[in-house]
């Protein structure tokens, strides 16, 4: 039987930002003995301007809502680069020690953020469409994010789970998933 776990955006954690501008809805973090080994959590911004300073975790920033944002990020050597988020389920990955500035299209956004640490963490972080199979690897803790209502059979069959949107599935690192309705963001986390 599988063993997977669904949370519903009334059980995220409501959580400040670090420069104090808004807040975020956190959905999973697991922290050790270094501090934050990696955290997924969904924000929704209505201003443009800086990011939070998050040295030491890579970070994947997925559109999930709104018109779009551009992202500029300044490493410590001065080098810049773009992402420009223009789509729902677009992806942006940087380092979270870059000075990173976003401008916000038109009007707000919605986002997903899955930050990793760098020394020891990585995630995989991809946008799927139905149908499509998801499968958890035994040797990686694996995520579903649903952007949209999405219908998920677990087992080939064996059940179907309805997941609403917004909602956030743990899944079973020995299930097989297949997407057969929505769309969404499969994370996967594993150590370096």
């Amino acid at each position: 039987m599988s063993q997977e776990t669904l949370i519903t955006q009334a059980q995220f954690h409501r959580m400040p930002w670090k420069n104090g501008k808004g807040e975020t809805l956190e959905l999973l973090k697991l922290e050790d003995e270094k501090g934050v080994k990696f955290r997924i959590s969904q924000a929704a911004v209505s201003d443009s301007g800086v990011f939070s300073d998050f040295s030491g975790l890579e970070r994947h920033l997925v559109l999930i809502a709104g018109k779009g944002m551009r992202l500029e990020h300044q490493s410590e050597q001065g080098h810049v680069t773009h992402d420009d988020l223009l789509h729902d389920l677009d992806i942006a990955t940087f380092y979270g020690g870059d000075m990173t500035t976003s401008e916000l299209l038109d009007g707000p956004i919605e986002d997903l953020n899955i930050m990793v640490r760098r020394s020891d963490t990585k995630a995989l972080v991809q946008a799927l469409y139905a149908p499509c199979d998801a499968l958890s690897k035994p040797s990686q803790q694996t995520y579903f994010y649903a952007n949209q209502v999405s219908n998920i059979s677990v087992d080939q069959g064996v059940k179907d789970l309805i997941m609403p949107k917004d909602s956030f599935l743990i899944m079973d690192k020995n299930t097989r998933y297949h997407l057969r309705k929505g769309e969404g963001v499969l994370i996967e986390i594993s150590d370096l």
